[in-house]
């Protein structure tokens, strides 16, 4: 019997190893490709013609590394049984400091910067984190509503199949 619990946390190992390899290709893929549009659109309204390679790479390279975090965070392979809320605190706190060096990397961010500037950009990724606490909350609340309705009508259901059942015995 211990040898059967063995292979399966094995089976379900790979599983979790599979789901996630395949997770961070699609997230991957997703945020290079939004990345990319977003920096063509910024060059194109900035009147530039051309992105160099090395700054390619470098969103390249930021992708990976946002992409590796989020699959680390999102999938069953680290956390599980997490909430949705306590993953995306993990989530935000890893993020921040890979997107502060990869910018600073990337040249967008140079010297010290004003205080102005880092209040905005702070205050913005904190505004993000809440919307996607309040979004999932209320996501939450309408999934739970709908199940509740399920249950419901299941319960009612099977209190009709009951009574029908035994309508004649007594």
């Amino acid at each position: 019997m211990n040898e059967a619990r063995v292979k399966q946390k094995k089976e379900m190992g790979r599983a979790n190893v599979k789901s996630a390899l395949l997770m961070f290709r699609m997230v991957f893929t997703i945020a290079f490709t939004w990345l990319m549009l977003l920096v063509l659109l910024i060059a194109a309204a900035c009147g530039k013609e051309m992105i160099s390679v090395s700054f390619s790479l470098k969103l390249l390279a930021f992708s990976a590394g946002a992409s590796v975090i989020f699959c680390g965070v999102f999938s069953e392979l680290f956390l599980k049984g997490k909430s949705f809320i306590f993953r995306m605190t993990i989530f935000m706190v890893a993020f921040l400091p890979l997107e502060v060096a990869c910018f600073y990397w990337m040249g967008i961010f140079s010297g010290s910067g004003d205080w102005a500037l880092w209040l905005l950009f702070v205050g913005t990724f904190i505004a993000f984190y809440l919307i996607s606490v309040v979004l999932d909350r209320v996501v939450f609340a309408k999934r739970g509503e709908v199940y509740t309705q399920q249950l419901k009508a299941y319960q009612n259901e099977r209190k009709q199949d009951y009574e029908s059942d035994y309508e004649g015995i007594s």
